[in-house]
């Protein structure tokens, strides 16, 4: 799996639009700026495994109208259960509090279950889904998943594929 600091470094480098940067479960940032994007970790910031799994969180608290958006490679939504760590975040209560209680979620899963590619699809999907925002296209809230979700095949090529996109 990557590392907070592979990827906060690929961000500063290829990212030109508000990423806050990569947080554990219980550390998110308490307000975060208007078009926001940050990655975060099923694990605490006690928890001794190294981290389990990246997830994103696309468009905080928006002002431009588009829906914030919630990414994980497994398809689960942001009240899905860790099954490495058999627990809950409060990414759901998170949403929603910067959302304005409206949030899209992917559904479907595009990462191998033994796979640790979990990073690279969660800067993949703020670098890709980022964009309308920061242009002032307008994305529609119905398909903004369907669309990203559409390029990938099976998990095991997405992984190879992912991985030769996003180099962290």
């Amino acid at each position: 799996m990557s590392s907070n600091i592979q990827i906060e470094n690929y961000m500063k480098k290829h990212f030109k639009g508000t990423f806050l940067g990569c947080f554990c479960a219980d550390d998110l940032p308490h307000d975060p700026p208007p078009n926001s994007n940050l990655i975060a970790n099923y694990s605490d910031s006690d928890d001794s495994d190294g981290g389990t799994h990246w997830v994103a969180m696309i468009n905080l608290n928006s002002d431009n109208g588009d829906p914030s958006l919630f990414f994980d490679s497994y398809g689960g939504d942001c009240d899905f259960e860790d099954i490495v760590l058999q627990k809950r975040t409060e990414f759901k209560n998170y949403m929603k509090r910067h959302s304005g209680g409206r949030y899209a979620h992917n559904n479907i899963n595009i990462q191998s279950r033994d796979g640790d590619a979990c990073g690279h699809y969660a800067v993949h999907a703020i670098m890709s889904q980022s964009i309308p925002s920061l242009t002032g296209q307008k994305r529609s809230y119905n398909t903004a998943w369907k669309d990203y979700t559409s390029a990938f095949n099976t998990p095991e090529e997405n992984d190879k594929l992912i991985k030769q996109k996003i180099k962290l």
